[in-house]
């Protein structure tokens, strides 16, 4: 099967819409934390919310095996390169693009305490940046790994 690969802009418009969405959740969970918890409980929370909205938005949607909101506004669709499959068909898939996207950065600026570990993962996010922005492949690291790039659907 021949796919027509999404280019950089309509996974740029994606990354982009997928922020948009999970920083409206994480200002709704701050609002709802002030409301319902002291102010020193809200302090001691806040720290782990990115983590907990990130896992609720990217769980639901992609742990289900549905596209994202920001994949659905720019009608795309992840597939896996090595097996020529829809990427949300593989449940073992998932659950690894959610620990290597969401978990394992987060843990990562958190517990490590060497500066030069932290300047080293950064510096691989910036040449897998500049990667993706020269072929338009694999807007991050672990779906470097993973082989997770986008196709086009259109459907009208």
């Amino acid at each position: 099967m021949k796919w027509g690969f999404a280019t950089t802009a309509a996974i740029v418009r994606t990354l982009q819409k997928d922020l948009y969405y999970r920083e409206e959740l994480l200002k709704d969970f701050k609002l709802v934390l002030l409301d319902h918890l002291s102010v020193s409980w809200y302090f001691k929370a806040e720290e782990w919310l990115p983590l907990l909205v990130d896992l609720i938005y990217y769980g639901v949607q992609t742990g289900r095996g549905q596209r994202t909101l920001g994949e659905a506004y720019s009608r795309i669709a992840p597939v896996d390169t090595r097996s020529r499959r829809f990427f949300l068909e593989s449940k073992q898939k998932r659950i690894l693009w959610l620990i290597s996207t969401v978990i394992f950065p987060f843990l990562l600026r958190k517990k490590v305490k060497s500066p030069k570990l932290l300047k080293a993962f950064d510096l691989l996010s910036s040449l897998n940046s500049v990667f993706f922005y020269y072929t338009g492949r694999f807007p991050s690291i672990s779906n470097l790994l993973l082989q997770k790039r986008y196709v086009n659907i259109w459907i009208l």
